[in-house]
Formats: C-alpha cells, sequence, structure tokens
C-alpha cells in the first residue's frame, strides 16, 4: 500500500474514538498542539486516548513555536480559565478574539511607524513586527487551547450521553409494555434530542479556530503531506465558500470512499486492529489513493476508479458489515491554491494546489 501521511486540522488534539476512521485511510496522522509536552500538558487531566499505544503508533505531534521559559505561565492561564470559568475567563477570551480580528494599523499610527523607522532605521520596524508576531501568535495559541478544552468537555458529555442512551433502551422496551406507544417514544426520544446536540460548535468558533490554526502555523516547518484532513464540516464550508469568492467556483470533489464507522464494533480501535484493516485492503485502498493523488482532475466517474472502489466496497461489507461497524465516508477535493488562500487569513497567492480529504465523522 502506498504510505500516506495527513495533516489534520484544525483540532489539535486525538482523543476522541470518533476520530478511528482517520486512521484506516492514513497510516500517519500529523497534528499541531499549541503547547509543547514536558511535565504536564495544557489540561490537567491526562487523557487516556492520547497517550495510549493506539496514538503514538499512528500519530505525529509537533510544536512549531515551542513556548520555552513562558510555558508554565501559559499553562497557568489556561488551568485558570479552565477551573475559573466567570467573567474574567469570558471578558479574556473575548478580548483575544478581539485582538486577532482587529484591522491592522493604518493612518495616523502607520504614518508614526514610518517616520520611527526612518529615525531609526531598521530597528523600530524590526522591533514592532517582531512583537506583533509574538502577540499573533500567543493570541493564536490561546485560542487553540481554550478550543481543546471545549472539545475534551463536549466529547465527556457526548459519553456520558451515550452511557444514559443505553439504559434508556432498557427502560424504554420496559415502558412499551406498560403505556401507549406514542407517549414511551416521548418519553425515549427526549435524550435522543439533548444527544443530537452534542458536540455541535459554537455559533463561529469553528472559524476563530480556524483562522487562529492558520496564524500559530504560519511560516511554520510543516510535515510534508499531499493530504490535508478534517472532520469539520464548518471548516469545509468556509473553504469551499471562500475557494468560489476567489476563482468563481468551488474546489474539485474528486471522489468519495466508504470506510467503517469504527473497526472494533461497539469497542475503540487498537494498533492491532488499525494494522490488520491496513493489510487486509492494502492493494484496494493503494489503488485508489495512487489514482486520486496522481489525478488533476474529478476522476469520481473514471471506468478504472469505478471498479477500483467497487472491489473495495465489497471486499469492506464483507470484512466489516455495516450493520456492525457501520459506515463513515471521506471526501476529497482539489484546490486551486494552498488552503490557506481560503482560511481568511492572508490574501491568495497565484501558485500551488491542495488536496483536502473531509471525513463525515
Amino acid at each position: 500500500m502506498k504510505t500516506l501521511e495527513t495533516l489534520y486540522f484544525p483540532d489539535t488534539a486525538i482523543f476522541s474514538t470518533r476520530q478511528e476512521p482517520l486512521f484506516l485511510l492514513f497510516p500517519t496522522v500529523n497534528i499541531i498542539q499549541p503547547v509543547d509536552k514536558g511535565s504536564a500538558s495544557a489540561s490537567k487531566d491526562v487523557d487516556i486516548f492520547m497517550d495510549s499505544r493506539f496514538c503514538h503508533d499512528y500519530t505525529k505531534v509537533h510544536t512549531p513555536h515551542p513556548l520555552g521559559e513562558d510555558r508554565q505561565r501559559f499553562l497557568y492561564l489556561i488551568n485558570d480559565i479552565q477551573n475559573r470559568k466567570d467573567d474574567y475567563a469570558a471578558q479574556l477570551s473575548n478580548l483575544t478574539l478581539a485582538s486577532m480580528s482587529a484591522p491592522v494599523s493604518s493612518g495616523e499610527d502607520s504614518k508614526n511607524q514610518i517616520l520611527s523607522s526612518l529615525l531609526d532605521p531598521g530597528q523600530t520596524l524590526q522591533q514592532d513586527m517582531e512583537q506583533s508576531r509574538a502577540e499573533t501568535l500567543w493570541h493564536a495559541r490561546l485560542v487553540l487551547a481554550i478550543a481543546e478544552l471545549l472539545d475534551r468537555e463536549e466529547d465527556e458529555v457526548a459519553r456520558a450521553m451515550d452511557f444514559l442512551e443505553e439504559s434508556e433502551t432498557d427502560l424504554f422496551d420496559r415502558l412499551k409494555g406498560e403505556m401507549d406507544d406514542d407517549e414511551a417514544e416521548q418519553i425515549y426520544n427526549d435524550p435522543d434530542t439533548i444527544s443530537a446536540r452534542q458536540g455541535q460548535p459554537r455559533p463561529d468558533s469553528i472559524a476563530k479556530r480556524m483562522r487562529a490554526w492558520f496564524r500559530f502555523v504560519d511560516g511554520a516547518p510543516l510535515p510534508h503531506c499531499p493530504i490535508w484532513a478534517t472532520s469539520r464540516q464548518e471548516v469545509v464550508d468556509i473553504l469551499l465558500e471562500n475557494h468560489e469568492k476567489i476563482h468563481g467556483d468551488e474546489p474539485q470533489h474528486m471522489a468519495s470512499i466508504p470506510l467503517p464507522g469504527r473497526t472494533a464494533g461497539n469497542q475503540p480501535a487498537s494498533s492491532e486492529t488499525i494494522a490488520q484493516f491496513h493489510e487486509l485492503f492494502q492493494d484496494q485502498l493503494g489503488s485508489l489513493v495512487t489514482m486520486l493523488t496522481g489525478s488533476a482532475t474529478t476522476i469520481a466517474q473514471d471506468k478504472s476508479f469505478l471498479e477500483a472502489v467497487g472491489d473495495y466496497t465489497t471486499a469492506l461489507d464483507s470484512r466489516y458489515p455495516k450493520e456492525h461497524h457501520g459506515r463513515t465516508e471521506v471526501h476529497f477535493y482539489r484546490c486551486r491554491g494552498p488552503l490557506s488562500d481560503y482560511s481568511g487569513t492572508r490574501p491568495a497567492t497565484p501558485q500551488g494546489e491542495a488536496l483536502l480529504a473531509f471525513f463525515s465523522l
């Protein structure tokens, strides 16, 4: 099988079994983390899933801008936000986001900066640029760290709701024999409605996170990955919309490939089950990936590609039946320029293409 790596964005951690299908297609998933690892993490709690052998085997973690001596100060700030949950935290978050979205200084400020640079050439302007860059990194890092905390909290709530739903299923079975079906259905559907809302992002939060992510990695050396991946529908919507504004059309939808929703039934996957999947489907997936990365046009209707998808789907259904393992899809888009062009963080550049994989998780 053609070995592939992907860069997963704008999420900064792999901590949920919901993200397992990423590893079925990509043997290596690269992620960017805002805080370099040390004696303590950005979150007080040790994350079992992230620290498991599963993630060690298949995940590469990168921190482009280590905090150095400021690390403990940053962790203290994050823990303060996490624990206090009061107006202080809300005001700090709003201030950070407002600062990140503020327009570039112009007018009188720009004139003063020009005069200062003329009076003290090569020093004041350079210092201003360095300070501005440092503030941008600090703000972006803070947004990403806060977003990761929110993700962890939402995932904990979602897992608790899953547990409650299992109990509700048993209760519903008993209620059906004791009351009217419509009444029992209403009681049972209430927790379903609550659960369906879990994991829903706050309005505009994903857009803010994506801009922060691209600001954080701007100019940093990133792992060379022919495909970048996301599981955020909101991210795809923004990128497609901005692509259309710049180029007059949306990115090419290259193709879609089915994957199991989970590889180990209702249990989390392990390194062994992921490795087994790669071994079983290396020929089929290798052929599909080669066609996708080697084609410059949409291949969804290409005869040889359709035949390869058919062979792969047949093998997938025999090994991982849909009724037991569920299904998800990964959709591939080819953009005319690098994805940063469509993130809303900088003007478009005239060169370079990007292949985006969207996992419907």
